[in-house]
């Protein structure tokens, strides 16, 4: 356990953990070894989550009133400073600012709670897993070094006097939070790399059904809705078309779909990975009413497939928050509040330096 400058030993919150390990959600690129990066944005709730703990809404939310005042957090004693965290602050300000307008910060002023605390969590998350290679003794590669040169000196060529006088970056600070970047993201991909679970053909399935749904809105027309869909399974029985039974009873739009194990409700997967094809079910009770499906295919091979790269993201992206979750339980977070709530959107319009990590994606590849 360490001390901060403040003298007091602060632990990170467990809610600050659990949402630091999910971060990486969406998949931008991938590179040459099939690698896949990601962006940062977190999904509203989880972001407000976020600023609670970090607003002082909790246990153990970590402050220090001793730091510098160029200095936002620590991990572990390694400072992510001002200039470093406004490279974050303003790649994702434009973000927002693409997806939701210019205007974004005037219609909707919660939005900048809500992207500071996005582009916080991040920086917390990419110190941690540099903190995390380094224990491990992780480094980048000389070519990786390389291309961390090129792009830092991409980024610093594209800054107007605006970009600079705002950022307050130097040359050696811009390269600096490339390296701790890159290493970062090297670590994730390390860890998720580490991990090679078996999906069986079984598991993956995915089988293609027709589908007529006999909607119940309240407990009123439930009668009236069994018999009608008892009616609907007399007319099947009988050898009518399905399609054409549908066409005349199903309050669903959609006739086909495709379903895979995990995505329906028990009773619908049980009966639905049961069929033979044309095999037709029996009445099933739903959430919103009664359903009744023909298989179309047991298993179709393309959806199967794609099913499987699912599973795969899905299970190593368990492995990583279960091992992310483990390292980062015991280190030593400690935030700034004064420094922190010093760092707002920057309403300069002629600061237009936010391709911090869209250079990095577009620009560097992992090498062993």
């Amino acid at each position: 356990m360490k001390l901060n400058k403040s003298g007091k030993t602060f632990r990170v919150p467990q809610g600050l953990r659990e949402l630091l390990k999910k971060i990486p959600k969406k998949k931008c690129r991938t590179g040459r070894r099939g690698k896949t990066s990601k962006a940062a944005f977190l999904l509203p709730c989880a972001l407000l989550l976020c600023a609670a703990i970090l607003c002082g809404c909790g246990e153990g939310v970590i402050l220090s009133a001793g730091f510098s005042d160029n200095v936002i957090f620590e991990v572990e004693g390694d400072e992510f400073d001002r200039s470093e965290m406004k490279l974050y602050l303003l790649a994702l300000q434009k973000e927002y600012e693409t997806k939701y307008g210019s205007d974004v910060w005037d219609t909707s002023p919660e939005m900048a709670a809500v992207m500071r605390e996005n582009a916080l969590a991040r920086a917390v998350r990419t110190a941690s897993l540099y903190c995390m290679a380094r224990a491990e003794n992780i480094g980048l590669t000389e070519e990786e070094q390389s291309q961390i040169s090129e792009i830092s000196e991409m980024f610093e060529e594209e800054l107007n006097e605006p970009d600079r006088s705002w950022l307050g970056v130097t040359t050696e600070k811009i390269r600096q939070s490339y390296e701790r970047y890159a290493l970062a993201e090297k670590m994730y991909h390390i860890v998720l790399s580490e991990t090679d679970p078996e999906i069986s053909d079984d598991e993956a399935r995915t089988v293609q059904v027709e589908s007529i749904l006999i909607r119940v809105d309240n407990e009123e027309e439930r009668m009236k809705a069994i018999s009608q869909a008892e009616r609907c399974l007399s007319e099947l029985q009988s050898g009518s078309d399905f399609s054409a039974v549908a066409g005349k009873y199903s309050e669903d739009s959609t006739l086909l779909y495709g379903i895979a194990r995990g995505e329906e409700e028990p009773a619908v997967e049980e009966a639905v990975f049961n069929l033979s094809e044309g095999e037709i079910s029996g009445l099933i009770e739903v959430r919103d009413g009664y359903r009744i499906y023909k298989c179309i295919s047991t298993s179709d091979r393309e959806e199967t497939d794609a099913n499987r790269l699912k599973l795969l993201d899905q299970r190593r992206q368990e492995a990583f928050e279960a091992r992310y979750e483990t390292f980062t339980a015991s280190l030593d977070y400690v935030l700034s509040e004064k420094n922190w709530a010093q760092m707002a959107v920057c309403r300069d319009p002629d600061v237009t330096a936010g391709n911090f990590f869209e250079l990095f994606e577009e620009n560097f590849t992992e090498t062993d």
